[in-house]
């Protein structure tokens, strides 16, 4: 293989990497949105990932807002009762490995939205791929270049050969 197609695959492999890294920037992860409305009595089974429950309180005073948090990691499965306090304004709780979310109030001054985050197992194996695109660049480009610079500089090394 010559040193200059050996820095034309390296640019291609670069070109590719690059594209990768835009693609995974762009589309870092999959959010599905499962309720947005006011409380009310709702289970919701999301499907995996971090949940985010974002709890609007329009009202005067702070809510608090029952939850119960059916989550399973690494095959124990688990419930947490907790009372969500609500202030007035914005409030966000998080969750991992939910398998489901029961919410026990009803009120018309307080908005709840759950959504799910997660990042695809896709992007992950394009994140892999991208990684050795950007090794295998660097390695041909350095050994493009030292071909190219063996390849030049041979006859001038010793003029004596020629």
């Amino acid at each position: 293989m010559s040193p200059e197609s050996l820095t034309r695959l390296a640019y291609v492999m670069g070109v590719g990497a690059a594209a990768l890294a835009l693609y995974l920037l762009l589309n870092p992860y999959s959010v599905t949105t499962y309720y947005s409305g006011p409380a009310r009595p709702l289970n919701v089974t999301p499907g995996g990932g971090l949940v985010l429950l974002a709890i609007n309180n329009t009202g005067g005073g702070t809510a608090y807002v029952p939850v119960s948090v059916g989550e399973e990691a690494y095959g124990v499965a688990f419930i947490n009762n907790a009372t969500l306090e609500a202030p007035p304004g914005l409030s966000i709780y998080n969750f991992s490995f939910v398998k489901y979310i029961y919410i026990n109030y009803s009120s018309q001054s307080l908005f709840i939205t759950i959504k799910s985050i997660k990042i695809l197992i896709i992007n992950k194996i394009l994140t892999v791929i991208m990684v050795l695109l950007f090794i295998l660049m660097f390695a041909f480009l350095v050994v493009g270049y030292l071909y190219q610079i063996v390849y030049k500089t041979k006859g001038l090394r010793n003029p004596k050969e020629q």
